[in-house]
């Protein structure tokens, strides 16, 4: 175990991966056929000067880290990881890095980009989602490899892409559409206009499995570091970590 930093220093972190390692599963959710499909194809589309990191685990339990929220965790890992640079994670300056926690069994996925890309905090949002998506599908291998992707476009300023976005559009589209004929009829035909009441409940339905389809895989809180052990937010943790659930 890597030594923690002075706000967590009686928390255990994992040992940080070989550089040119980019997944660290040690929760297990890849089998061995599926880890190494994921790292070739990261491999493959491996960029010089940013790092990706992607980490599950199965429970902060599991690194006495019982009542801590994932976030400030991640964090905490970022830094320790940071300090451990000559244990092989420092080729690419921690600026240029992008961490991506997976927490099993608190279903929990967060995304801590380095310095250099603080700018883009809400883009890094997409990539939580991108994560959450698959695994929300029980899809894991999926997750990584499309996560990873994801969070390569963020790094270089692209566009995300996130499943279920277009979805979410088209509904709002046609939810409005249908609103706006049904209130003409309204105009034309008075409140007693049955079309309209139909059509208003039926948009009212809509709006709410608009709201649900995308806030399902996003939880961002205020209060991402604090916690029932007492460790504190920062105002760094709170600007650089996504917080998400799958």
């Amino acid at each position: 175990m890597v030594a923690a930093d002075r706000r967590a220093e009686a928390i255990g972190f994992p040992d940080p991966p070989p550089s040119e390692q980019v997944v660290a599963d040690f929760a297990g959710l890849l089998d061995a056929e599926a880890a190494a499909r994921v790292a070739e194809s990261a491999a493959r589309e491996a960029s010089p000067d940013v790092r990706i990191v992607v980490v599950t685990i199965a429970s902060l339990d599991d690194h006495g880290a019982r009542g801590w929220e994932p976030a400030s965790w991640a964090r905490a890992l970022f830094e320790a990881w940071a300090a451990a640079a000559g244990a092989g994670a420092g080729e690419i300056p921690r600026e240029r890095t992008v961490l991506v926690v997976l927490v099993a069994r608190e279903r929990r996925v967060v995304v801590v980009p380095g310095s250099a890309f603080l700018q883009r905090g809400g883009a890094a949002r997409d990539v939580e989602q991108v994560f959450a998506y698959w695994l929300d599908r029980g899809d894991p291998e999926a997750a990584v490899e499309h996560g990873i992707a994801a969070a390569r476009r963020f790094a270089a300023g692209e566009a995300i892409s996130v499943p279920g976005s277009l979805f979410a559009v088209v509904a709002i589209v046609v939810g409005f559409v249908v609103f706006g004929l049904s209130t003409v009829d309204y105009l034309r035909k008075g409140p007693t206009c049955v079309s309209y009441r139909i059509w208003s409940r039926f948009f009212s339905v809509l709006s709410a499995a608009i709201t649900w389809s995308l806030t399902r895989s996003v939880d961002i809180g205020t209060g991402l570091g604090r916690a029932a052990s007492g460790e504190p937010a920062t105002a760094e943790t709170a600007e650089t970590a996504v917080l998400g659930r799958w």
